[in-house]
């Protein structure tokens, strides 16, 4: 006796890019922290502002109790299903058009699938430690595209 089945792919509806005027490197502010909880990035001035070509912890001098925010944009090369990864030693949080896609609060990588437009998508990147050994790691997949750093070429601000 055979059993029949079926399956239906849902393809999920492509998350649409925005225009802007960018220029390449994503906005990094650095913040030292003096309590455990994320800072509220809309009312605390940072304490240095750089543009940088890569969302790590590569370009941090002060390595003692402090939180990150990254702006800017991720440039998608071409409409398709992307994986992003984020590894983190602290507090970590993703957003894609002010959305929260990802939230690492241990060290082990986490991923999401998203369905993107070619173009432009605001990511902002929230990260903070308090104890322990700093670490960040953003990394996407895509169409043709092996798991890598989002770097340079692909964020914008």
């Amino acid at each position: 006796m055979s059993k029949e089945t079926s399956a239906e792919l849902i393809i999920p509806k492509l998350i649409e890019s925005i225009s802007a005027e960018v220029k390449p490197g994503i906005e990094r502010n650095f913040y030292k922290v003096k309590y455990r909880d994320m800072p509220n990035f809309n009312s605390v001035k940072p304490d240095s502002k750089k543009i940088i070509n890569q969302i790590d912890l590569k370009s941090i001098e002060d390595k003692g109790k402090f939180a990150l925010h990254f702006k800017g944009y991720l440039n998608i090369k071409e409409d398709g299903l992307y994986t992003i990864f984020n590894q983190s030693g602290g507090d970590s949080y993703v957003y894609l058009h002010d959305k929260k896609i990802l939230t690492n609060e241990s060290n082990t990588e986490k991923s999401t699938v998203l369905g993107l437009k070619k173009g432009l998508h605001p990511i902002i990147v929230n990260y903070k430690i308090w104890r322990g050994n700093p670490n960040l790691k953003l990394q996407i997949e895509g169409p043709d595209m092996p798991k890598e750093a989002i770097d340079k070429n692909m964020l914008k601000h």
